[in-house]
C-alpha cells in the first residue's frame, strides 16, 4: 500500500509526540551514570586511609572520626559521570559533605566541599595555613610524574588546596 506524503508526515508527527511524552514521563529517560564507574571510584574513596587523607586537606588538623557515602548523584549534561557525596565526621561533632565528581571510568576529576557545620574550622582554610607541609606531601606523591609535579608546585605557590587535594586523590586512585 502506498501512503501519501501527508500520511507519512502525520505518522512521523504522532511518533515524535509519543516519544517526547515517553521521555517526559521518564519511560525513555536518557542514560544515567554508570554504576560500575561509581563502584570503581567508591572502591578507593571508601578506604579509611583515603578518608584520613582527604580530611587532612579539607579540615587540616581536625581529628578524623570517619566518613561514609551518603548519596550518589547523576550530573546534568554528563550522563556517564557521577557525583559521590561523602559525609566526613571530624573532631567531636564536626561534619562536612564532600562531593567527588567522577568520570565514566570512575576517575575523580573534581572535589568540592558542600554543607558543613564548621564555625571556625571552615573547609580548606586551615590547610592554606599549612600549605608548605601539605605541599611537600603532594610533591612526594606525584614525584614520578613530571607534569603532575610541576602542577603541584604551581598549586602550592597559588595556595590551591582544593586542587592539591584533587591531585593527591588522583595520584592515589591509580
Amino acid at each position: 500500500m502506498v501512503r501519501s506524503l501527508v500520511q507519512n508526515r502525520f505518522r512521523l508527527l504522532v511518533l515524535s509526540i509519543g516519544f517526547a511524552l515517553c521521555v517526559t514521563a521518564g519511560w525513555a529517560a536518557p542514560a544515567r551514570a554508570d554504576a560500575a564507574a561509581a563502584a570503581r571510584a567508591q572502591a578507593y574513596l571508601d578506604q579509611r586511609q583515603a578518608g584520613v587523607d582527604v580530611l587532612s586537606f579539607v579540615h587540616y588538623g581536625a581529628a578524623y572520626r570517619g566518613h561514609r557515602l551518603i548519596a550518589t548523584q547523576a550530573i546534568d549534561g554528563r550522563p556517564a559521570d557521577v557525583c559521590l557525596v561523602y559525609q566526613f565526621s571530624w573532631d567531636d561533632d564536626g561534619w562536612t559533605h564532600v562531593h567527588f565528581y567522577c568520570d565514566g571510568n570512575g576517575r575523580v576529576y573534581a572535589i568540592q566541599a558542600g554543607r558543613h557545620n564548621a564555625v571556625i574550622q571552615q573547609p580548606w582554610a586551615m590547610a592554606k595555613v599549612a600549605i608548605q607541609i601539605l605541599g611537600r606531601v603532594l610533591v612526594e606523591a606525584v614525584a614520578n610524574d613530571p607534569q603532575a609535579k610541576a602542577d603541584a608546585i604551581r598549586k602550592i605557590d597559588a595556595a590551591d588546596v582544593q586542587g592539591m587535594c584533587l591531585d593527591y586523590v588522583r595520584a592515589r586512585q591509580r
